[in-house]
């Protein structure tokens, strides 16, 4: 949907412009990215440390937005570390990311895994999420566990309150600043990640 967008900024590029992308889709651009990996790997660890066992990732892979297929990757790194199989809670396009996560939750659901939490690709998943676990009668966290990406404010007045993972948006607008004004800067650089640990999951 944003295609127009990145040809504008592949053509200023062309105009002998240093431009640098927050999260960029594309690897032949410059680009600084969170390091989403350690993200769905934190996730892990945070949910098992908290008495879950059996968290799944929801969100969809093999697309454009390559971040959430990296948070992935390390969820289910960590999953196999821990002697656990990976889980999929696989979304399709709808018209707000909330809807994606409230499908996905509402077909989890109805196949009656044994699933006790979720690690969503981004906030805006898990908040659509926690509201079809809500109205399912489900209680979030003692029966199911929520955590997102991002940090969204929302997520901070969200009932309960959303766990989530999040790059530092100071060092993150820093290193885009000097991946523009720093001729020697890698074209590819990564912001580590914390988890901000709310009500949505158990502690």
């Amino acid at each position: 949907t944003n295609a127009a967008a990145w040809e504008h900024f592949r053509g200023i590029e062309g105009e002998g412009r240093k431009v640098a992308y927050w999260g960029s889709p594309f690897d032949e651009l410059d680009w600084v990215r969170s390091d989403n990996r350690a993200a769905g790997r934190l996730a892990v660890e945070h949910l098992l440390a908290a008495g879950y066992r059996r968290p799944c990732f929801l969100g969809a892979l093999n697309t454009p937005q390559v971040q959430f297929t990296e948070r992935y990757e390390g969820y289910a790194e960590a999953m196999r570390a821990a002697g656990l199989e990976p889980c999929l809670a696989p979304t399709v396009n709808a018209a707000t990311r909330e809807e994606e996560g409230r499908r996905a939750a509402r077909r989890l659901i109805e196949r009656g895994e044994e699933i006790d939490a979720v690690f969503a690709a981004c906030d805006a998943m898990a908040l659509g999420a926690m509201e079809a676990f809500v109205s399912a009668d489900l209680s979030v966290p003692a029966d199911m566990g929520v955590m997102g990406f991002d940090d969204l404010l929302a997520g901070r007045f969200s009932r309960p309150p959303l766990t989530t993972i999040a790059p530092d948006p100071a060092e993150a607008g820093a290193a885009l600043v000097e991946a523009v004004l720093d001729e020697g800067a890698a074209a590819h650089r990564r912001v580590p990640v914390k988890l901000i640990a709310r009500g949505s999951t158990a502690r």
